[in-house]
């Protein structure tokens, strides 16, 4: 599965410079240099990395991060994925950065899709009705809410979020939103398909999901939306995923995260 950044020598990165093995780089890929300098190529040169700060208690914490953060924040960049094991901050990124176009106004909606079970699409289980389901399986989100359950009260309220399960997504046109996929790992190729057709013009969306959490046949393989997406559209100006490997959780959810 591609995953959006090489490791190369400083030797690499220079030719790179000189303009020699670029054509082996694809658009919106990043690249490592054994000295530790990341840059992105934008299909012609490599550029440095750009993202906003969001003040010391969000700021990346790995080069992961770094080229994450460049990646959420690049306008030119409508379809993103994120890519990474549990704690790795893959719905926070996600998150932090479409409520930052929506306050800036880049957008006018903050739209989150979430596969409501592990196993499938049933949500007929859960009591209540279908809003009281998802809200249950949207307790993830609230948690990378800065202001919790108040803030989307707030944002709801006055129309600016809203939550949808994959199954009742048919038929919507999303024009001017950020969309955020969570648990994307869970999602069809066709679901992917049907969920990336809905997108309008100035909407943006990003798929957020970790796919060694896939414990169905259903999803696994080639079978799998987050990989028919990152092979698809590797390359395409459009497009840009990035592999977060390194959970930023604490050092107990990175051992469940990585040794087991």
């Amino acid at each position: 599965m591609y995953e959006g950044y090489a490791e190369i020598t400083n030797d690499e990165m220079a030719s790179i410079y000189e303009g020699n093995g670029s054509e082996s780089l694809y658009t919106n890929q990043y690249v490592i240099s054994e000295s530790g300098e990341i840059l992105r190529y934008d299909g012609e040169e490599l550029v440095d990395l750009r993202y906003p700060s969001f003040g010391k208690d969000f700021r990346p914490k790995n080069a992961e991060q770094r080229m994450a953060f460049d990646l959420m924040s690049n306008s030119a960049i409508p379809i993103k994925e994120l890519i990474g094991v549990a704690g790795s901050g893959k719905t926070k990124l996600g998150l932090a950065f479409g409520l930052r176009a929506l306050q800036k106004g880049h957008v006018k909606k903050l739209f989150i899709v979430r596969q409501p079970s592990p196993v499938g699409e049933d949500i007929g289980f859960l009591p209540g009705e279908k809003d009281e389901k998802l809200e249950a399986w949207f307790k993830p989100i609230i948690d990378n809410l800065e202001g919790g359950e108040f803030e989307l009260a707030s944002l709801r309220q006055k129309g600016m979020i809203e939550f949808e399960a994959p199954a009742f997504m048919q038929g919507r046109d999303l024009q001017d939103t950020a969309v955020v996929v969570d648990e994307a790992q869970l999602l069809t190729v066709e679901q992917v398909k049907m969920l990336g057709s809905r997108i309008g013009e100035g909407s943006t969306i990003t798929f957020c999901g970790d796919y060694d959490q896939v414990f169905n046949r259903k999803y696994a393989g080639e079978k799998n939306g987050l990989v028919k997406l990152a092979d698809t559209f590797a390359g395409y100006p459009e497009f840009g995923v990035i592999h977060l490997q390194t959970s930023v959780r604490g050092k107990v959810a990175e051992m469940f995260a990585t040794k087991m």
